[in-house]
C-alpha cells in the first residue's frame, strides 16, 4: 500500500483567507497544504484587509504588494440621499453630525463599544505570540453574541437613514435580517480596521498563492473523494487521482465554504452562518465609463450599498427562506473601469415552484441580472443604457451532484468565526490548530 503523505493542517478551499492561513502555519514550522474546491467565488472587486499580524508573519512588505483600502461605504437611497461612514471613526462622526447631531455625537461610543465585544484578553498561541502585537485577539463571547443587530442600533441611534446603513453593511456580507439573536456579531466587526477591505482582489489572490509556494504550502486540485477520521490525531483524505494524504488537522477556509460542500462543521453554528442562502455576482459590462454618483467622500475606492430601510431587508430574507427571488434586494456594487460588479446574498438557493423546489436556470439569471440592471438604475441618474452584457452567476445555488459529494467518516472541519476579518479570523484559527489548541 502506497505511503499517505503527512501533513499537520490541511485546509480546504483556497480562498485568500485560505491561502493566508496556510501560509501563516507553514511559516510557524508547520506542514501543510490547501485544497482547492472550485467552489471559491472570483467575481468580488475587493478582497478582505490584511491584518497586520498576518503582514509580518508572511513578511508582504517583501512582495511588492500594494493594496488600496476602501476610502469609504455609502448607502444610496432612490430619492437621492445618501449616507457614508469612513475607515477613520472621526471622520464618521464629522460627516454623521451634519447629518444628525445627536447619532454624529454617540459615534465614537459606538465604535469603541463595538470594538470592544470584538476583542478579549486572550493572545494567540503562546508558541507565535512574539510575532503577534498584543492587540490581536479573539472575538470574545458578550451581548453581540445573543443580541440582534437591529436591537443594538435601536439603542444607539435614532435616524432611520443611519440604522439602515449599518442594517445593510454588517446585515448583506452573511444575508442577515437584523433580527436574528446573535446577529450583533456582525456589527462587532465593522468596528474594526480589519473588516474594511481592501481592492486589487485579483492581485491579493495572486499574492497569497505565492507566498503559500514560497512557504513551502502544497496544493491539491484533485476532487475530494473521501475524508475519513482515524484517530483524534489523524484524519485521511483520499483524492479522485490518487494522491492519498493524512493530517493532524483540518479546517476550511469558510464557515460557508464548508456549507456549499455538504461538509459538516465542528462545533456550534454561529448565527453568521446560513444555510438557506445562496450569493448572486452580477458583472455589468458597460460601453464606456459609467458616472459615478456624486456622494462627498466617495473616491474611485468606494463600495455602494443599496437598501431602502430594515423592513426591505427582512422582506428580502424571508422571501429567501420562501424560494422566492426578492422583489426588491438588498445590493452591494462597485465600480471597475468600464464594469459595475454587484453582489447579493439574498437568493435562494433552490427556487419554489408548483412542483416542488427546483435549481436556477439560465433564464432564471438572465431574470434577475435585467432586474438587477433596473434596480441600480434608479440611483445611479436614471436607467445604465450603456449596457453591453451583464453576466450572472449564482454561487452556492445547488446541491454538489451525487456523485461529487464527499464521504465523510468521523470527520468535522473547524471553520473559522464568521467574521467581516476574514482573513484575520482563519490565520487565528489555523495558528490554533498547528499549536495543538
Amino acid at each position: 500500500m502506497k505511503q499517505r503523505r503527512q501533513f499537520d493542517l490541511v485546509v480546504f478551499g483556497a480562498e485568500p483567507s485560505g491561502l493566508a492561513a496556510a501560509a501563516c502555519a507553514a511559516k510557524s514550522g508547520a506542514r501543510c497544504a490547501v485544497i482547492k474546491t472550485g467552489l471559491e467565488p472570483t467575481e468580488v472587486a475587493s478582497a478582505p484587509h490584511i491584518p497586520n499580524f498576518v503582514w509580518r508573519q508572511l513578511d508582504l512588505q517583501d512582495t511588492g504588494l500594494i493594496v488600496e483600502p476602501v476610502s469609504a461605504r455609502v448607502s444610496l437611497f432612490e430619492d437621492g440621499r445618501s449616507i457614508a461612514t469612513f475607515p477613520d471613526h472621526h471622520r464618521t462622526r464629522e460627516a454623521l453630525l451634519d447629518k444628525s447631531p445627536s447619532d454624529g455625537a454617540l459615534w465614537i461610543d459606538f465604535s469603541d463599544e463595538m470594538a470592544r465585544k470584538q476583542r478579549k484578553n486572550e493572545k494567540t498561541p503562546a508558541t507565535i505570540c512574539d510575532r503577534l502585537a498584543d492587540a490581536e485577539r479573539r472575538p470574545t463571547l458578550d451581548s453581540a453574541e445573543t443580541d440582534p443587530l437591529t436591537d443594538i442600533l435601536d439603542d444607539y441611534f435614532f435616524d432611520a437613514d443611519l440604522k439602515t446603513h449599518l442594517s445593510t453593511v454588517a446585515g448583506i456580507a452573511f444575508g442577515l435580517s437584523g433580527e436574528e439573536p446573535g446577529s450583533g456579531r456582525a456589527l462587532a466587526s465593522l468596528s474594526m480596521r480589519e473588516a474594511w477591505p481592501v481592492k486589487n482582489g485579483d492581485i491579493l489572490a495572486m499574492t497569497m498563492e505565492r507566498v503559500c509556494e514560497r512557504a513551502g504550502v502544497e496544493r491539491f486540485s484533485s476532487a475530494v473523494r473521501r475524508m475519513e477520521r482515524v484517530d483524534a490525531r489523524a484524519i485521511d483524505i483520499d483524492f479522485e487521482l490518487g494522491d492519498d494524504i493524512r493530517t493532524r488537522a483540518l479546517m476550511a477556509s469558510s464557515a460557508r465554504l464548508a456549507v456549499m460542500a455538504g461538509l459538516p462543521l465542528a462545533g456550534d453554528t454561529a448565527a453568521l452562518v446560513n444555510f438557506e442562502n445562496a450569493e448572486a455576482y452580477v458583472s455589468v459590462k458597460l460601453a464606456d465609463q459609467p458616472v459615478r454618483p456624486d456622494v462627498d467622500g466617495a473616491g474611485d475606492n468606494t463600495v455602494f450599498f443599496i437598501a431602502e430601510s430594515p423592513d426591505e431587508i427582512r422582506a428580502a430574507r424571508d422571501a429567501v427562506l420562501e424560494g422566492r427571488t426578492p422583489e426588491n434586494p438588498p445590493l452591494t456594487f462597485e465600480f471597475s473601469e468600464k464594469e459595475i460588479i454587484v453582489r447579493t446574498p439574498y437568493c435562494p438557493k433552490l427556487l419554489a415552484s408548483e412542483d416542488g423546489p427546483r435549481e436556477w436556470t439560465g433564464q432564471d439569471r438572465q431574470v434577475l441580472g435585467k432586474q438587477i440592471v433596473q434596480r441600480l438604475g434608479k440611483y445611479l441618474n436614471g436607467a445604465l443604457t450603456n449596457v453591453q452584457r451583464t453576466d450572472v452567476k449564482i454561487h452556492g445555488a445547488s446541491e454538489l451532484e451525487p456523485e461529487r459529494r464527499i464521504a465523510t467518516e468521523a470527520v468535522e472541519l473547524m471553520a473559522p468565526e464568521p467574521d467581516l476579518d476574514e482573513i484575520g479570523a482563519a490565520a487565528r484559527l489555523a495558528l490554533r490548530l498547528v499549536a495543538g489548541e
